[in-house]
């Protein structure tokens, strides 16, 4: 292998995959800044592998025993790859390339030929370049953000000014409230419902008079306003349990409730949970991340 020779890289994590040509020479994997593959610190060593060219291919030696690298499924010390490789560092699938650059014409017809097919494999433009220099997204498994309110404070204000209208308003939105509240237990976005529809009652029995049905409605939605916030704060806490164990059949079902009780909202809590649910999707398709399932 020639210093004007390249190799096609693909990295793969779940379902993203980021891909990308580096001349040939020496060339470093690891999570440390200066390596020309760079990987999470929880995914390499800081220099994990080293790739060197070689006259008949590519050299790979591995710097550390810890996380263990596999070569097409065997553990790796050294070896040489002539065209094409798989590498597995823990979760991470790493597909390798070599492409060769030829001065004659004929020669580079042939290699076009041969990037176009590698192009159509790795999901390459002939033409793309991508560098892996900036880290990678922090995985939802790993991190979690702060509990949101999911309720406003304070007390609403009628639409209507007029009091019979109001009234019939109150009503209206009260019975509708206890309807969905009836309904929370298997429901949970009914619960969730039903809070603001007690506080748009209680607004306009207060703006017609009614002052007594006005406390009992804000009375009762308060109650399931802190009922419904005392459940996401306790699935969140068996979420984040199952994630620490790595019991991930049982975090997507709490992710699966939790996403009932902040649906419709797009803050960053419902973010994180939207990545989170992709995350522990991808990782239940793969046997090989599925321990502790």
């Amino acid at each position: 292998m020639t210093e004007n020779q390249r190799v096609a890289i693909a990295v793969q994590r779940g379902r993203r995959r980021d891909q990308f040509e580096l001349q040939a020479g020496t060339l470093r994997l690891g999570s440390a800044s200066h390596c020309d593959v760079r990987l999470a610190p929880d995914e390499a060593a800081a220099e994990q592998l080293i790739l060197t060219a070689h006259p008949r291919g590519l050299a790979l030696r591995a710097l550390v025993s810890e996380p263990v690298i596999r070569l097409d499924g065997e553990p790796l010390s050294d070896a040489v790859v002539e065209s094409s490789a798989t590498i597995e560092i823990g979760s991470v699938v790493l597909e390798l390339q070599l492409l060769e650059k030829r001065a004659s014409r004929d020669d580079g017809a042939a290699l076009l030929k041969t990037v176009r097919r590698v192009a159509m494999l790795l999901g390459l433009s002939v033409t793309a370049y991508v560098v892996l220099h900036e880290p990678p997204a922090p995985s939802a498994l790993r991190r979690s953000v702060p509990l949101p309110a999911l309720f406003g404070v304070g007390p609403g204000n009628c639409r209507y000014r007029d009091r019979e209208t109001a009234l019939a308003f109150a009503q209206q939105q009260l019975s509708a409230a206890e309807g969905k509240r009836e309904r929370s237990p298997f429901s949970t976005r009914d619960g969730v419902l039903a809070v603001p529809l007690y506080a748009a009652a209680a607004a306009c029995f207060r703006s017609a008079g009614d002052l007594e049905n006005a406390s009992d409605a804000a009375q009762a939605g308060q109650r399931l306003a802190t009922h419904l916030q005392e459940e996401l704060h306790a699935h969140q806490a068996r979420l984040e349990w199952f994630l620490e164990r790595t019991r991930y059949e049982a975090a997507a079902q709490e992710v699966l409730v939790l996403r009932e009780l902040v649906a419709g909202r797009n803050d960053v809590y419902a973010q994180w949970l939207a990545a989170l649910a992709r995350e522990l999707r991808s990782t239940l398709q793969n046997p090989l991340q599925k321990k502790g399932a």
